[in-house]
């Protein structure tokens, strides 16, 4: 997957819907690698109170739940939510249930067992329908919020645009805000096999910390980076 969608993913939160134990455990680990926090349900009167209190960014469900079909939530999520991306997956092949399941407009429609790669493909494709139909905002310290789709940072309604670099520094530290990045994965990850002199690194720290706040990316001497 790119590292942008990568990204988009890691900074979501999904609500995941189905009898945990039925849940695999390549799929649990996909899931908890690619997503900034992942909601476990079992229980649909749980499914909505997470919703409504929390308020996942996507959501995956199985098409039944003890026996309840979730349907009804989602189709319901849908009415008021027009853009949330919605994977369905499903033991079941009766053809009225996958004609029910696409009238949710979902990105995807997977069938048990599920093939690990054939998972991270709908996850793929959830990340490009979230660039082109969400809006994906991420709030950090300082009361800034960055949005990734127009690539600016909005502090007090003031809008400040992000350069190439700027953006994608950025979004490699909200990628990893619990994890330090060195700064050799930093020049790996802004100019590959390029040679950066430190004068043009440091360059870039200046001109971001000036946009974002001074204090909002720390150096741990020796060790790397990360945001406060």
């Amino acid at each position: 997957m790119e590292t942008s969608l990568k990204n988009i993913l890691k900074v979501s939160r999904v609500l995941y819907i189905d009898e945990k134990k039925e849940v695999p455990k390549n799929i649990q680990s996909t899931l908890n690698i690619f997503f900034k926090k992942v909601y476990y349900v079992s229980d649909i009167n749980e499914a909505i109170e997470i919703y409504n209190t929390s308020s996942p960014e996507i959501i995956i469900s199985e098409v039944h739940v003890n026996e309840k079909s979730c349907l009804p939530l989602l189709h319901n999520i849908r009415e008021y939510n027009h853009s949330i991306p919605i994977l369905v997956i499903s033991a079941n092949k009766k053809e009225e249930v996958l004609f029910e399941a696409i009238r949710l407009h979902l990105v995807d429609f997977l069938v048990k067992p599920i093939k690990i790669d054939k998972f991270i493909f709908s996850l793929n494709n959830i990340a490009k329908y979230i660039l082109k139909h969400g809006n994906v905002i991420v709030h950090f310290s300082n009361n800034y919020v960055y949005d990734y789709i127009s690539k600016i940072v909005i502090i007090d309604k003031t809008e400040i645009s992000l350069t190439k670099n700027e953006s994608k520094l950025l979004e490699l530290l909200l990628a990893n805000e619990n994890k330090l990045i060195s700064k050799e994965e930093i020049e790996f990850h802004i100019w590959g096999e390029e040679f950066v002199s430190d004068s043009a690194f440091k360059s870039l720290f200046k001109r971001i910390r000036n946009k974002i706040g001074k204090n909002t990316i720390k150096n741990s001497s020796g060790h790397g980076y990360h945001l406060n």
